[in-house]
Order: C-alpha cells, then sequence, then structure tokens
C-alpha cells in the first residue's frame, strides 16, 4: 500500500498552488462583497427581512441548479465551465459597482444580481472540485482535496473579517475627511454660536 504524502507536500505541485491561491482569493472576495452588499442593501432600506433575502436570492438557484451542475461538470470541459462562471461573477460585480454609483435607492436589482451570483456558483463548485484529481498525483489527491477544504473553510472566516475591518477604516476615514472637505469649501463643520460684535 503507497504511503499518503503529508499534507503539506502537495505544496510542491505548482498547479496546485496556483489553484489554491486562486480558490481562496476568490472565497475571500465572494465574503467580503457579500458583507459589502448587506451593507448597502440595509442602508436603502433599513430593514433586517431584506438582508434575509440576500442569502435567499444566492442560496435558492444554487440549490435548485446543484445536481444539475454536477453533471454538466462531468459531462463538459470543467476549465472551460469555471473561467465562464468567474466571468458571469465579474460582470455581476461591475453591475453592482455600476448600480452603486448610480444614485438609485431600489434594490431589486441588486437581487437580480445576486440570482446571478448563486447560479455562477451552482455551476463553479463541481466543476473547481472536480479539477483537483488532474492537478496532483492519484497518491496526493486525499491530502491536496483535505489542504484545498482546509483553505476554502479558512477562507470564509476571513472574508467577512477583513471586509468588516475594511468598512470600518473606510468610516473612519470618510468621518476625517468629509469634515476637512466642508471646512475647505468654506462650510463650518459644526454649527457656530452668535459671533461677538467688532
Amino acid at each position: 500500500m503507497t504511503a499518503r504524502p503529508p499534507l503539506s507536500a502537495v505544496l510542491r505541485y505548482a498547479d496546485f498552488r496556483n489553484y489554491l491561491f486562486a480558490g481562496a482569493l476568490a472565497s475571500v472576495a465572494a465574503e467580503m462583497q457579500s458583507l459589502a452588499i448587506g451593507w448597502q442593501v440595509y442602508q436603502l432600506t433599513g430593514s433586517f427581512a431584506q438582508l434575509g433575502f440576500i442569502g435567499l436570492a444566492q442560496f435558492a438557484p444554487f440549490t435548485l441548479l446543484v445536481l444539475l451542475a454536477g453533471q454538466v461538470a462531468d459531462r463538459h470541459d470543467r476549465g472551460r465551465i469555471a473561467t465562464a462562471c468567474v466571468a458571469l461573477q465579474a460582470a455581476g460585480s461591475a453591475l453592482l459597482v455600476a448600480f452603486a454609483h448610480s444614485g438609485t435607492h431600489r434594490t431589486w436589482p441588486v437581487y437580480v444580481v445576486l440570482v446571478l451570483f448563486g447560479t455562477a456558483r451552482a455551476f463553479a463548485m463541481p466543476a473547481a472540485s472536480a479539477m483537483v484529481i488532474n492537478l496532483v498525483p492519484a497518491q496526493a489527491f486525499h491530502s491536496a482535496a483535505a489542504v484545498n477544504s482546509s483553505v476554502s473553510q479558512v477562507a470564509s472566516i476571513a472574508g467577512p473579517v477583513l471586509g468588516g475591518c475594511a468598512t470600518l477604516i473606510v468610516l473612519a476615514a470618510w468621518a476625517r475627511l468629509f469634515p476637512a472637505l466642508r471646512s475647505a469649501d468654506g462650510f463650518p463643520s459644526q454649527p457656530r454660536g452668535p459671533q461677538p460684535e467688532s
């Protein structure tokens, strides 16, 4: 029986390292984006129910399509599927940026984009997971799968933490910058009392 290589040994394979690094960044970015979307929707609506709809808009298509997505991943090129899903999510992110800068207070475009995200993730997950076997030798697959799972869990935790820190930093910077801008424009940052007569 062939001995299973240690977990650290799978990091010697460049293709797997690149896959692991890209997957971790994508997971962190997705979690940070979800936090930002929730913050934006709550700022627009002030409704906690709307925050629940954010999760539903992503989870529902994922649940409905995940079995079909597995079959598609088995029958078609997994690399192309993953690439198409990444492109779809990038387009959705661009739409969210455009929506944020449009100044509109409607939230339904956000939910449409979130459905697209859920659909893309439903097809991306089985395709990306099935690619691991092609990146390492057969005897190292179990170790690679364990490392990949651990990194994914860490990324899913780190994403909201980093997103929350980034939000606090931006808010703190804006709180300092806004009074300075008002002063530069000739507007007092705080109300002034009656001025003594000269």
